[in-house]
């Protein structure tokens, strides 16, 4: 598997999005919310707001900077580089 772009072009939230079909953390994300209390439910905005700190807090990491050391990390998973 080959990167399109340099690594540290590559944010770990952008390999997250690309990756996961969707965020749906609770039922009333979603188009077929049934919930009966969403109209006066306070959960949905801590919720999202809790979504977004996790994104944002990936998006400041980079692919090269969490593979820094890949040497070990194939020694780890015993994959010849070849």
């Amino acid at each position: 598997m080959r990167l399109a772009k340099p690594a540290q072009n590559i944010t770990v939230g952008a390999v997250l999005r690309a990756s996961e079909e969707d965020f749906k953390l609770v039922e009333c994300f979603g188009p077929s919310d049934a919930c009966r209390i969403t109209k006066v439910c306070r959960l949905k905005r801590v919720f999202q707001s809790a979504l977004q700190a996790y994104l944002n807090e990936l998006d400041r990491w980079t692919i090269a900077e969490v593979v820094a050391r890949p040497k070990l990390l194939l020694d780890a998973l015993a994959i010849d580089e070849t």
